[in-house]
């Protein structure tokens, strides 16, 4: 089941900035470090593109190609769908999970109509909303559908229920 948040009044990065800083960290006493990744639209163009990863799951590896490693039960994945197009994305861990997904608005305001739509577990989202999926547990699936008029950009948060 997906809940469904209409008309955040937070942009697109403000809210990815807020899940981020609210990602409790799995180890004490770290000193914050930075890392920067360019995601280009034709990587993410009909794929979902890990662009955060957990270091219990990261490859370990530090190429521009790999997703950014962070001390957190939390993965997150980019994407632009064109429409008809649909991606699945697989609960990352076994067990209870929270799934939050956050479709981009394209301007300054949320069309009346048409724009960028995706749909997941019977839900519609439109530019700007965001969504939690209840009950989501690994080992699972979960496909995410562009069913708007223009490409839906959107981000897809996987975390530990401990986040």
């Amino acid at each position: 089941m997906v809940s469904q948040v209409q008309h955040p009044t937070v942009s697109g990065d403000k809210i990815k900035r807020q899940c981020l800083s609210r990602a409790k960290p799995n180890v004490k006493g770290l000193s914050p470090t930075y890392k920067t990744r360019k995601f280009t639209d034709e990587m993410k163009t009909d794929k979902l593109v890990r662009i955060m990863e957990s270091v219990d799951r990261h490859s370990g590896k530090d190429a521009e190609s790999e997703p950014i490693p962070m001390h957190s039960d939390v993965s997150m994945s980019a994407s632009i769908l064109s429409p008809g197009k649909s991606v699945t994305h697989e609960l990352v861990a076994e067990g209870p999970r929270k799934v939050y997904v956050h479709v981009v608005m394209t301007g300054k305001k949320q069309p009346k109509t048409g724009g960028a739509r995706v749909k997941m577990q019977g839900v519609e989202l439109g530019e700007g909303d965001g969504g939690f999926v209840n009950g989501a547990s690994g080992p699972g699936k979960l496909e995410v559908e562009s069913v708007g008029d223009k490409a839906a950009e959107f981000l897809l948060f996987d975390m530990g229920n401990g986040e």
